[in-house]
């Protein structure tokens, strides 16, 4: 059964009705991650776009990508997510100095994350 879904005016009405001020933060906190991930997620996708206009002739010849049928000559953000993920180990290594890799990196191994990026 689905949940109803309520307006923007419902949502702060039953907000209001909480009492507890650590309950309340608790709910506009989640909010905020959400907003937050919606947001990062459209910068993403947006910069993934980007991507596969810029350089779609160069992600057309990743060995890594077989496509059946081609509907475009640019590419899916998927395709470019793919051979972004699957390429990142050698920019990473040819690339040093790109500021965020470092950063990338050393969040990796600060936190201890053994983890390999190609899927």
């Amino acid at each position: 059964m689905l949940k109803k879904s309520y307006t923007a005016k419902e949502t702060v009405e039953k907000l209001a009705q909480v009492t507890g001020s650590n309950a309340r933060n608790k709910i506009i906190g989640a909010y905020k991650a959400i907003e937050g991930f919606v947001m990062f997620s459209c910068i993403a996708l947006g910069i993934l776009q980007l991507c596969a206009i810029r350089f779609a002739e160069d992600f057309q010849k990743f060995p890594w990508r077989w496509l059946r049928t081609y509907s475009s000559s640019v590419p899916s953000e998927d395709t470019v997510a793919d051979c972004l993920r699957k390429a990142y180990p050698g920019i990473s290594q040819e690339y040093r100095k790109i500021e965020f890799l470092e950063i990338i990196r050393s969040k990796k191994h600060h936190q201890g994350l053994d983890f390999d990026l190609i899927a």
